[in-house]
């Protein structure tokens, strides 16, 4: 998706865990590239905007912005947009929501991954009822994602989620 040696700001320090941010941090560094700078977002647009703002006001200046979902996503790149800086600027969200396939398509927003309630739900039931009834239950489910970008944004419905 973006090459060696970009400069990433990362919208939501921590999320998903530990264990995601360590992973996003290790692959980075492998390719070379750094995290610039770090902001708290707590998943909502309204603080990720202003986060994105300080550091921005402050000489951090990314080439990519990974955010913790695509509410972050949008805040951060209302900042950029501020700053004159979104068209330059890769910009990665996480749910898949509606107004974040609008941004791809409008060309203002890189990608997002596209996570399914539906199937988190009925993966989610299906574990409680195994568990209720005293069957094996697997440790760790993988629920099924997709990168939705502009080259295959018109494969997914525009209006709701996966």
């Amino acid at each position: 998706m973006f090459d060696a040696t970009k400069n990433v700001a990362q919208n939501g320090r921590g999320f998903y865990g530990g264990a995601f941010a360590a992973t996003f941090s290790m692959s980075l560094s492998i390719h070379k590239n750094q995290i610039v700078g770090r902001a708290e977002s707590a998943g909502q647009l309204e603080i990720a905007m202003p986060a994105m703002n300080l550091l921005l006001t402050q000489g951090c200046i990314p080439d990519v912005v990974m955010a913790l979902n695509d509410p972050t996503a949008m805040g951060a790149m209302a900042a950029l947009e501020e700053h004159g800086l979104l068209p330059e600027t890769m910009v990665y969200g996480v749910d898949g929501t509606p107004e974040a396939k609008n941004m791809i398509l409008e060309g203002a927003m890189t990608a997002t991954v596209a996570q399914s309630p539906i199937s988190i739900g009925q993966m989610t039931a299906q574990a409680v009822y195994q568990i209720l009834t005293g069957q094996p239950c697997a440790s760790e489910i993988v629920a099924p994602v997709e990168l939705i970008t502009a080259e295959n944004i018109n494969a997914f419905s525009i209006e709701g989620w996966q």
